[in-house]
């Protein structure tokens, strides 16, 4: 993982072609921490093809693939490791799959965080912090409680929903590892800078 704080998920890009790639080489530029295949709505062969086509992107800069819920997927390409929800495969079972690979679990509260560190998780994803158009019926999670959840964390913490160059101002020191975004790169005009401007928040949030 390189120094960044800024991890990008594909969260409804939906689609695997030269612009995507222009996209996201653009973000890779100015360094991510990782890179999130997260496409519900894929049909399997293109989804294999998005995440064969992420890799080799991300491998030129030293940033690893991590694939939303499906370890089949994870294991067949040889990514850098899986994210799941508290819906899906409990990250213990999954770890038997990924021994070595990098596990994340998406918590919404210091008992699911306990839970995930208990399981092996490597790190967590915390939120929704802000309302986001990639999940519904999702309830916003507390500024308060965030930082609850990362002053107990042994593993890093990242926010995540709904978080954009503006929401991200609004967040204060909060503890986290950094900022899990989606639309507010995939929709800006040069992605790249938007992820500079993302780092910059946090670099003035935290330090």
């Amino acid at each position: 993982m390189t120094s960044s704080h800024i991890y990008l998920l594909t969260a409804g890009k939906g689609q695997c072609d030269k612009q995507a790639e222009e996209q996201m080489e653009s973000a890779l530029r100015r360094g991510l921490a990782w890179i999130q295949l997260r496409e519900k709505y894929m049909n399997r062969s293109a989804l294999h093809d998005w995440a064969v086509a992420l890799m080799r992107v991300a491998a030129r800069y030293g940033t690893g693939l991590i694939i939303n819920d499906d370890v089949e997927l994870a294991v067949q390409i040889g990514a850098t490791g899986v994210h799941v929800g508290q819906d899906d495969m409990p990250c213990a079972q999954v770890r038997k799959y990924l021994p070595r690979g990098v596990i994340g679990v998406s918590c919404h509260s210091v008992t699911e965080l306990y839970r995930a560190m208990d399981e092996g998780a490597d790190y967590v994803g915390a939120g929704a912090v802000f309302t986001t158009s990639t999940k519904k019926d999702v309830t916003s999670l507390a500024i308060g409680e965030l930082r609850n959840m990362t002053s107990a964390a042994r593993i890093p913490v990242w926010a995540i929903g709904g978080i954009t160059v503006q929401t991200a101002k609004q967040m204060g020191r909060c503890g986290v590892q950094g900022y899990a975004v989606s639309s507010a790169v995939w929709n800006a005009k040069d992605p790249g800078r938007a992820v500079q401007t993302l780092e910059q928040i946090w670099q003035e949030n935290e330090r």
